[in-house]
């Protein structure tokens, strides 16, 4: 079983909150690609992603609409 690597995590992140959508739909594809499990990409990209943003928008460093759209953009992400 093919793991994600902290480094393939945080590319994903910092795609995913700086708003590159091709850059997150070509790290799902690659992750898909090296023989990642679909359930871990959901847990270990997609999950901590978005509990990462919740954190931080709770700490007021993202405002509603900021978090809703980042949760609307990692769906897009797997819908390629």
């Amino acid at each position: 079983m093919k793991e994600i690597k902290q480094s393939q995590f945080l590319s994903f992140y910092n795609a995913l909150v700086d708003g590159e959508k091709d850059k997150c739909i070509s790290i799902v594809q690659s992750l898909m690609e090296e023989g990642v499990e679909l359930k871990d990409i959901y847990i270990d990209l997609f999950q901590k992603s978005l509990y990462r943003i919740g954190k931080l928008w709770d700490h007021n460093q993202f405002s509603i609409s900021e978090e809703h759209y980042l949760i609307l953009f990692t769906n897009i992400s797997f819908k390629f």
